[in-house]
């Protein structure tokens, strides 16, 4: 008999936020930048809301250097829409956001700030100042 591996919410947020973390640290120069708004975009989501905070972040990776503030929108977009399933994957995340349910942007806001809250802590840890 196979024995399914249970894990908990806890832990799979670590274990992408870990994989992230890795990304960005392979990256060399975007993880300042990264570590800097992965630090700053919780209040913004509490402040202004999930959609305006990552319409904000996407408005912004437009400039050349702004290659960390891009991979922090991608890893939020690929933990909502395919690691958690909240939204289907293919648009860019703004859209299935904004035309979603209300419980559906709740969701995702609150599992956005979980992921945040990982990223921060192994960032703190991990990477010299």
């Amino acid at each position: 008999m196979k024995v399914e591996k249970l894990t908990t919410l806890d832990q799979e947020e670590c274990a992408y936020a870990l994989t992230c973390v890795d990304e960005v640290q392979k990256s060399g120069t975007a993880a300042k930048e990264y570590h800097t708004f992965a630090k700053r975009l919780p209040a913004m989501i509490v402040t202004c809301g999930l959609g305006q905070s990552l319409a904000s972040l996407f408005s912004q990776t437009k400039s050349g250097d702004s290659v960390g503030k891009t991979m922090l929108l991608e890893h939020i977009s690929k933990w909502l829409q395919e690691k958690r399933g909240i939204y289907s994957p293919g648009k860019m995340i703004l859209y299935p956001l904004m035309e979603g349910s209300l419980s559906s942007y709740i969701h995702a806001q609150e599992m956005t700030l979980r992921l945040l809250f990982w990223i921060r802590k192994l960032l703190d840890g991990l990477l010299e100042e």
